[in-house]
């Protein structure tokens, strides 16, 4: 059974998945208020620190590699580039379009790795607890 990208938005923790089941183990991506996360089979490989990117626009930090038509669905290769450096700091491959569009739009809002209130990117403590951001 072959199942194609999907996308998922869940409540508390903003978490976005993005799954492929192509021909190879199953690779999913995870975005919560913190960290991008890479798994394959079910184990972690990869994560980037949403606080790398000090509350800006995540667009800003993204590249299209590559583009490719998946069975009538454009499906498309990101990378995530180092805020600093530019290195890239992991490759999203196979995203369905409203994926890649959804990750571009985040952004905007610092959330606290304390309480997981969201705070404006220029504050430096929490509104809420008061922790440094």
């Amino acid at each position: 059974m072959s199942v194609g990208p999907g996308l998922l938005f869940a409540g508390i923790g903003g978490l976005i998945i993005w799954e492929n089941h192509g021909g190879r183990s199953s690779i999913d991506y995870y975005l919560t208020n913190y960290r991008l996360v890479e798994t394959k089979a079910g184990r972690v490989v990869g994560q980037v620190p949403r606080k790398l990117f000090k509350g800006e626009p995540t667009a800003r930090f993204l590249a299209q590699d590559s583009s490719y038509d998946q069975g009538g669905t454009p499906v498309y290769n990101v990378s995530v580039h180092d805020p600093e450096s530019g290195d890239v700091l992991m490759r999203l491959n196979d995203m369905p379009k409203e994926s890649v569009e959804s990750l571009a739009e985040l952004g905007g809002v610092t959330y606290c790795e304390q309480c997981g209130r969201g705070n404006t990117p220029s504050q430096r403590t929490c509104q809420s607890c008061g922790a440094t951001l």
